[in-house]
């Protein structure tokens, strides 16, 4: 399963190669595209990775639903880790802030946000 993965289209190219090298070495297959357009006029806009999961997402969910137990815990800290890594992976961009958001698409779409 390829899932998407979209960053604002002002990433430069080797911002987009940081994150496609960092799904690749987790092992998880992303096609990676600076191809979300915002518009600002004279503001320094914050940097933005938007992961789309169409097939799959109980993973995430059991992520979510089951962080109390065991299996859960294990789920949500490795969660939290590619979480962390994309943010390490757009340390570069010019603004410091930014945000990494999952959108869930099986039938619902349901969208989470790690700001």
């Amino acid at each position: 399963m390829t899932i998407e993965v979209s960053l604002e289209r002002e990433a430069s190219a080797a911002e987009q190669a940081a994150v496609a090298r960092f799904f690749e070495s987790a092992g998880i297959e992303a096609d990676v595209q600076a191809d979300y357009i915002r518009r600002s006029i004279g503001v320094l806009l914050p940097w933005l990775i938007v992961i789309v999961v169409a097939a799959g997402a109980k993973f995430l969910w059991a992520a979510l639903g089951g962080a109390g137990d065991e299996a859960g815990r294990d789920i949500w800290k490795g969660l939290r880790g590619l979480i962390t890594s994309l943010y390490e992976a757009r340390r570069s961009y010019r603004a410091p802030e930014g945000m990494v958001s999952i959108i869930i698409d099986e039938g619902k779409r349901v969208e989470i946000r790690f700001p």
